[in-house]
């Protein structure tokens, strides 16, 4: 038995901040066999959601349905078309092929899967980077705040509270951010203790919408003068 010389890839996969943005192109491509008086070729598409999730088949239109070559054809080449794909989100296409005698009758089958299509989040996602302090007078410092734009997209108008010995501040709101921008937030306040914990929250109502929220608050040491 010798491998079948059969092809199922991914020939496109566009991401985008949109819905009509983002599409895959499957193909599939097959060699006529022997005696192959048709080739047949089915399309079915696969999604999963997250990094762990599962597999799982999904219904769209003009996949799972077999496509039939024309009679005596040396080959049969196929392209399958996604529109709208959902993100974050993984796709892929499980292939099967079939060959048939002049009689109708199944020579042999085969099935492949093709390279995996990954739709980024779109979304803003808001992260907190270093902090440096110069002084401000009167026990105060004046506390420099990196606070970056990971995300795909641009985010508008959010707020940044610090609180420095267990005292929240003054919320210190930033116009916005585009996608991988970044800018220095400037909050000042008492000067924390040597060797204490400082904490820093970004969006703290929730009202942005974000890839993930999970880095939308941190503590870090003290930052020396």
């Amino acid at each position: 038995m010798f491998p079948l010389p059969v092809k199922a890839k991914l020939s496109d996969c566009h991401t985008g901040l949109l819905p009509a943005d983002r599409f895959a192109v499957f193909v599939g491509q097959m060699p006529a066999l022997q005696g192959t008086r048709r080739m047949w070729m089915r399309f079915d598409l696969f999604q999963r959601t997250g990094a762990t999730g599962s597999w799982q088949h999904v219904v769209v239109p003009k996949f799972g349905t077999w496509q039939k070559s024309l009679p005596g054809k040396p080959g049969f080449i196929y392209t399958k078309r996604v529109d709208e794909l959902q993100a974050p989100s993984d796709y892929r296409a499980a292939v099967r092929f079939r060959w048939y005698d002049a009689h109708g009758k199944l020579q042999r089958q085969s099935r492949r899967v093709t390279k995996t299509c990954h739709e980024p989040d779109p979304r803003p996602d808001l992260a907190i980077g270093g902090v440096t302090a110069t002084d401000a007078g009167a026990g105060r410092l004046r506390y420099s705040i990196r606070v970056r734009n990971d995300g795909r997209s641009d985010v508008g108008p959010f707020d940044t509270v610090l609180s420095v010995n267990g005292a929240a501040q003054p919320p210190a709101t930033v116009a916005g951010l585009p996608a991988g921008g970044a800018t220095q937030v400037a909050v000042v306040a008492p000067a924390c203790t040597a060797g204490s914990q400082i904490q820093i929250t970004v969006d703290p109502a929730g009202t942005i919408d974000e890839a993930s929220e999970t880095n939308n608050a941190v503590s870090r040491p003290c930052p020396g003068v």
